[in-house]
């Protein structure tokens, strides 16, 4: 790919569909060119027919030879009408200008910023494990915010400072190719310094772009973990991640300042260079007769306005080094292909009523230790299944297989017999709930939070779910109710509310296929109870896997899954995994299972004697 193509790419598309406004811009654009090659004619002309007259002026006044055949009032009047009209006019398509290309820049910029959020959203979690969020919020904010700082202040005049160029160049040509020539000798020098410094400006930003990410991965990691930060009293090491993070980003950035001063600094030596020699050898020619002071002030003119588009023209070779560099990382994040799609020829997910099978199903993270190998179980509608096993038994990789998260790479999970790879993806997902340990709460209001379950769900509906999840009263209790806006991840409550607002959630999703991590672990016995009488209704009628941590919910599944490092070393109820499964029994007999407060106590003082004790 040459280095031009990511820029071109990302933003041909996009800049495509808005034809019109481009269209009206470039005319403007033309508009505000021809003003400035204009803009030094009136000087020529007041000082060839007023202040320095010749007897042969009007040859040399060009288009503009009649004016020495009006009277000199009339001529000096309209001479300077000329200067105030070329002024106003360049000035009135300048401004069209720029505002017809910034909106087009602004809302191609907002456009890419949309896709590729949505494709964010759509990569697996594979992905997403992989990669720290705060370098993701650097590609998504931070490199699109220098791609708009390209359209909006470089790319959309960028144009109009080449056709300036070229048309300041006829027109000094049309006047004296010798003079011409010489004001363009130090141009070959000039495009050597512009493509050596873009280079190593190209270079040090792609560093930079990958420290700043850096950067905000270890800083969103230290503000999302200060209270562990605080408790360890680890403040300053991780102000030393941060430092050491941006002494390279320093680094990066001084080497990128340093060149593009030395371009400009280049620039400006090459077009003053340019004007002393187009000077000396103008004086000459004036003083010879060829050439007439007002010619040779347009020269100059045109010389000095040149340094400016050269200036700018370099300033923007520089932004779009920087451009290209930002739209090479986002083109390859859009490159980058979920692992989970819905294949071609998928069909729509029917109603489910949960049968749910896992046949000889390996999965492997690719660490050379398989998650899960080799599993296979039937699950029939309606059953409530535990899942139990020690940290790393695959529990997690379980749950994740039933949603699709991921694929296996072995084997085939089907629910109501269907392979979960032939039906289409969102269709499968809308019959899925999922309660975590921790819950997942957005900071936006309690309504927007529990309309995730079902968008378009009326107040009677989310009133009706919040009582079923023992969540009413508190909510009522609230000044706004379910307009109260929560903190991050719904900090604002305490976590049996947060949980409790999840189950509702949950309920209101009405999914045919539960997955719950244990939501009610860590909680007070009070709360606990009020979860576990939640939870009931929530699986009353559904297929439900639940990762057990405590002993009610083990004893009162109609299912075990037992997990040993991969493998299902375990399928039955209690009383079958306590007599044939080892693993089970040493869980059970090494108090792995938490009773809770209540029905748990009770389930465990009806334990035979030396079991769970």
């Amino acid at each position: 790919m040459r280095r031009s193509g990511p820029l071109r790419a990302l933003l041909a598309p996009v800049i495509a569909r808005h034809r019109v406004p481009l269209s009206l811009a470039t005319l403007a654009m033309l508009g505000a060119g021809l003003a400035e090659l204009f803009k030094p004619w009136p000087l020529k002309l007041a000082l060839d027919l007023f202040l320095v007259p010749h007897r042969d002026a009007a040859p040399r006044l060009g288009p503009f030879a009649f004016l020495a055949h009006v009277r000199e009032p009339v001529a000096v009047a309209a001479v300077a009408f000329a200067l105030l009209a070329v002024t106003a006019a360049g000035g009135l398509c300048s401004f069209a200008q720029t505002l017809l290309l910034s909106r087009v820049a602004q809302q191609s910029i907002l456009e890419l910023r949309l896709r590729l959020f949505r494709h964010l959203e759509r990569l697996s979690l594979a992905f997403h494990r992989a990669r720290h969020s705060g370098e993701l919020l650097v590609h998504l904010i931070g490199d699109l915010n220098v791609l708009n700082d390209f359209l909006v202040t470089q790319a959309s005049s960028t144009l109009g400072r080449v056709m300036f160029l070229l048309g300041m160049v006829a027109v000094m040509a049309w006047m004296d190719p010798l003079l011409t020539a010489a004001s363009l000798l130090f141009v070959p020098l000039l495009a050597f310094a512009v493509r050596r410094h873009v280079r190593i400006i190209r270079e040090a930003t792609r560093a930079q772009r990958r420290r700043e990410g850096r950067i905000a991965a270890v800083a969103g990691e230290s503000l999302q973990l200060i209270p562990v930060v605080q408790a360890f009293g680890a403040e300053e090491r991780e102000a030393a991640r941060l430092e050491r993070e941006g002494a390279a980003f320093l680094a990066a950035g001084l080497r990128s300042s340093r060149a593009e001063a030395l371009l400009q600094r280049a620039v400006e030596l090459v077009a003053a260079a340019g004007t002393g020699l187009v000077l000396y050898l103008g004086v000459a020619r004036v003083r010879a007769g060829s050439l007439s002071t007002g010619d040779l002030i347009v020269f100059v003119s045109y010389l000095r306005g040149l340094q400016r588009p050269l200036r700018d023209l370099a300033q923007s070779a520089q932004r779009y080094a920087k451009a290209s560099t930002c739209a090479r990382r986002v083109v390859q994040l859009l490159e980058t292909r979920p692992d989970v799609v819905t294949r071609p020829g998928a069909r729509r997910a029917p109603l489910l009523s949960g049968a749910v099978s896992f046949e000889h199903v390996s999965f492997d993270y690719g660490r050379g230790r398989p998650a899960l190998a080799d599993v296979s179980f039937t699950v029939e509608p309606g059953e409530r299944v535990a899942v139990v096993g020690e940290t790393g038994a695959g529990k997690t990789t379980l749950f994740a297989l039933l949603g699709r998260f991921f694929d296996p790479r072995s084997g085939t999970v089907r629910i109501d017999g269907h392979d979960l790879r032939e039906l289409e993806l969102d269709g499968l997902r809308a019959q899925l709930s999922v309660v975590l340990q921790e819950a997942a709460l957005f900071g936006t209001t309690i309504r927007e939070n529990l309309l995730y379950g079902r968008p378009g769900a009326s107040d009677a509906e989310l009133w009706a779910a919040l009582a079923d999840a023992q969540a009413q009263e508190f909510v009522r209790a609230l000044p706004e109710g379910l307009d109260t806006p929560l903190g991050e991840r719904g900090a604002t409550l305490s976590g049996g509310q947060r949980q409790r607002l999840a189950i509702a959630r949950a309920m209101l999703r009405d999914g045919r296929l539960l997955l719950l991590d244990e939501p009610a672990t860590g909680l007070d016995p009070a709360t606990g109870r009020e979860l576990k009488r939640a939870l009931d209704r929530l699986t009353r009628d559904r297929t439900s896997f639940v990762i057990a941590h405590q002993l009610e919910t083990v004893c009162a599944a109609d299912r075990i899954l037992v997990l040993d490092r991969g493998h299902l070393v375990g399928n039955g109820r209690h009383e079958e995994m306590l007599a044939s499964a080892p693993v089970y029994r040493r869980l059970w007999e090494s108090r792995a299972f938490v009773a809770a407060a209540g029905d748990g106590v009770a389930a465990a003082a009806d334990l035979p004697a030396g079991v769970g004790r």
